[in-house]
């Protein structure tokens, strides 16, 4: 957590970290710093990137904005948008902020937009909002093999989904999931005033190869004899 000292800091352009090569205050160093370790992510994953090192073009900004993308990036004005993962590295601490953000197509980068804090989409979990029958189980059955991998990232698209039929189905890929820790948030999910999710819910711990999920499964089971899918 950043204290007020912190935030005043930052304001006045003051690193916050007494860790090179931040707590010298020198750009340069910081900025070398970055670069090596875009190279070497770049070299790791065979992404390409650009980075905005010119403070936009004025002024100062206090971080460096990197966006990584597969394959070669589309140029002109008409090419088709092409989305990657942007990186602000903060130029003052060792912090940094994701997001998902269009790959740029020509030499200048935009302002990054607050909006996309955060917000990385999966191409997969996009799959199973299609209609499209073929569509929707090649993406089930990708993220069904890799739930663990991409477990905090599915239980929060499942924790923040309205749509009662696709929380349903994250329930549903979840309830794969080795990490103990899946447990108590289908068991949550057992409160929903949607019957399809407490459905998929009870469903998933019942046949949990957790044993304790098994236990919830069997008390719900006994304390609501009522749901009509027993």
């Amino acid at each position: 957590m950043f204290t007020d000292e912190h935030i005043t800091r930052l304001l006045n352009q003051q690193p916050i970290s007494d860790a090179p090569p931040w707590r010298d205050g020198d750009e340069r160093a910081v900025d070398s710093f970055y670069k090596y370790a875009c190279a070497r992510v770049s070299q790791l994953t065979m992404a390409q990137f650009h980075a905005e090192w010119k403070h936009y073009g004025s002024g100062y900004a206090s971080f460096v904005d990197v966006c990584f993308y597969q394959g070669k990036a589309a140029q002109g004005q008409d090419a088709p948008e092409q989305m990657g993962l942007e990186v602000l590295f903060s130029r003052l601490s060792p912090y940094f902020v994701l997001m998902e953000a269009p790959v740029p197509t020509t030499g200048s980068r935009s302002l990054p937009s607050f909006n996309g804090l955060d917000q990385l989409r999966m191409p997969n979990v996009e799959m199973l909002r299609s209609k499209d029958s073929m569509t929707y189980e090649e993406g089930y059955h990708w993220l069904l093999g890799n739930v663990d991998a991409h477990f905090d990232k599915l239980v929060s698209l499942m924790q923040s989904e309205a749509d009662p039929v696709m929380r349903g189905k994250f329930i549903e890929l979840l309830g794969d999931a080795t990490n103990r820790n899946v447990v108590p948030i289908l068991a949550a999910e057992l409160t929903s005033p949607n019957r399809d999710i407490r459905f998929w819910a009870h469903s998933q711990l019942e046949y949990s190869e957790h044993s304790e999920a098994n236990k919830i499964a069997e008390k719900y089971k006994e304390q609501n004899p009522n749901e009509d899918w027993y």
